[in-house]
C-alpha cells in the first residue's frame, strides 16, 4: 500500500539536499571558528570583530535554511523520512552553528585575554566532528555505510569529554582570579555543547537508519 501512495504521491526527497546543505554552512561556520582561534592570541579586537561577523552572516543563512526547511515540512503530504525526524535534524544543525557564534561571542565580550591549549583543543575537535556530520549527510539519502561515521563521531564526542574534564581540572587547580575562572568555565562549557550536540545528530541519524533499514 506504502509503495502505491508514493507512486500516485511521490515523496518530496529535496529534504536530504537541504539537510546536506544545513551541514556545509555548519562546516563554513566551524572553519571560520578555528580562523579565530588560531588567531585569536594574534589579532586586536576589530579584526577579531570582524571575524565574529562573517561567523554571525554564516548563522543567518543556515537560519534561513532552516526555517525553510520547517515551512516545507508543513506543506509536503508525504516525506522521505519521519518529519519529526527531520525538524529534529533542522534544529540540531542550527543549535551547532548557533553556539559557534555564541562560543566567538562570549570570547569577545568576556574580553578573554589569550585562549588556552585547551580552547584550541576542543576547537580542534569542534571542527573535525562538524565536518564528520557533513560527511554523515551526504551519504543519508543512500541509507547506507552510515554505521561508521556514528562510531567515529562517538569517538570524537569521547575525546571532547577527557579534553573538557582537564580543562576543568586545571582551571580550578591553576587559576586563583574567580572572574577569569567564569570566563574560561563558560567557554569551556559552549564548546563541550557543540560536541554533544553533533553526537545528537547522529543519534538521530541512527535511528533513522533503524526505523528505515
Amino acid at each position: 500500500m506504502g509503495s502505491i501512495i508514493n507512486w500516485i504521491v511521490p515523496r518530496e526527497e529535496k529534504f536530504f539536499e537541504m539537510l546536506s546543505r544545513q551541514a556545509t554552512i555548519n562546516v563554513e561556520g566551524g572553519n571560520e571558528f578555528k580562523r579565530f582561534i588560531d588567531n585569536y592570541n594574534s589579532i586586536n579586537p576589530t579584526q577579531r570583530a570582524e571575524l565574529l561577523k562573517k561567523i554571525d552572516s554564516i548563522k543567518d543563512r543556515e537560519k534561513e535554511l532552516s526555517r525553510k526547511i520547517i515551512t516545507d515540512i508543513n506543506t509536503t503530504f508525504i516525506t522521505p523520512i519521519d518529519k519529526e525526524d527531520i525538524h529534529q535534524l533542522t534544529v540540531l544543525l542550527s543549535d551547532v552553528i548557533r553556539l559557534v557564534y555564541k562560543t566567538t561571542k562570549r570570547l569577545i565580550i568576556f574580553k578573554v585575554d589569550k585562549t588556552d591549549s585547551f580552547i584550541e583543543k576542543q576547537a580542534e575537535i569542534v571542527v573535525r566532528i562538524i565536518n564528520k556530520v557533513n560527511e554523515q549527510f551526504s551519504e543519508l539519502m543512500k541509507m547506507k555505510n552510515l554505521e561508521r561515521f556514528h562510531s567515529e563521531i562517538h569517538q570524537l564526542e569521547n575525546d571532547g569529554d577527557t579534553v573538557y574534564q582537564n580543562a576543568l581540572f586545571n582551571l580550578f587547580n591553576t587559576r586563583k582570579d574567580a572572574v577569569e575562572i567564569i570566563k574560561y568555565k563558560e567557554i569551556y562549557e559552549l564548546l563541550e555543547k557543540i560536541v554533544d550536540k553533533c553526537k545528537s545528530i547522529t543519534n538521530v541519524v541512527e535511528n533513522i537508519v533503524v526505523k528505515h533499514g
